[in-house]
């Protein structure tokens, strides 16, 4: 249930950054960041009354992110070129409101320790890149993420054929990296007084296949070893 009388959380923030010119086509950028979230909302513990049982949100939980961000671009003529690279830990007590309601459900102690946030994602590189000759245009930008963490499990197989689960410690593995590549190649066109531009664009250029779930199981997008 609700609770009227939740105070408002907080997130403090730092960053500190240096921005330097090499030379007259080409500049780096270097930031560090930590931000300290508090009084994040959670479930409290479970009320017991004479008809049913319930729960509410409190301000209970923390979370924190730390990290470094790497950019830089090259201009120079007809080509351009941009890249960045962050490195980012994200922990908390709890990456849903309502962790702590099922983990209570489920018979589990409440969480005390810090675990990867469901968002922590470790590596993350773009690029960007762009060349231009008379009028025509062509770019290209490009992905690579590491892993979004999961909750791995361990199937105990049975005689019978049948299985149980056993969850191992939270968010302890991570998801398959995930690439992507899409192309755009344009050509600025003028007849008279009107200008217009064709353009023709490719998304996930190399026809990648990269997973948005896996199976906690085996931490793959396609295969499982449970009997259900």
């Amino acid at each position: 249930v609700g609770n009227a009388d939740l105070d408002a959380e907080r997130t403090v923030m730092y960053e500190l950054g240096i921005q330097q010119q090499l030379t007259s086509s080409m500049y780096i950028h270097v930031t560090g960041f930590y931000r300290d979230i508090r009084d994040w909302v959670g479930s409290g513990a479970l009320q017991q009354t004479d008809r049913t049982s319930y729960d509410k949100y409190i301000n209970k939980d923390y979370a924190s992110s730390e990290g470094l961000t790497i950019s830089g671009a090259y201009n120079k003529g007809p080509l351009n070129v941009n890249i960045d690279y962050t490195y980012m830990l994200a922990q908390g007590t709890a990456s849903n409101p309502l962790d702590a309601f099922y983990l209570s459900q489920s018979g589990g102690a409440p969480r005390v320790q810090m675990i990867p946030l469901g968002w922590d994602r470790r590596h993350s590189l773009n690029i960007q890149a762009r060349y231009r000759y008379q009028a025509w245009s062509g770019s290209m930008i490009g992905s690579l993420l590491s892993g979004l963490p999961y909750t791995p499990q361990i199937i105990a197989g049975e005689a019978t054929g049948a299985g149980t689960t056993k969850d191992l410690k939270v968010n302890s593995e991570r998801q398959p990296t995930a690439i992507n590549v899409d192309m755009r190649l344009s050509r600025h066109l003028k007849f008279g007084a009107v200008r217009g531009e064709l353009f023709f664009n490719v998304f996930n250029l190399f026809d990648l296949r990269n997973s948005r779930y896996v199976y906690a199981d085996t931490g793959l997008p396609d295969i499982t070893l449970s009997q259900q």
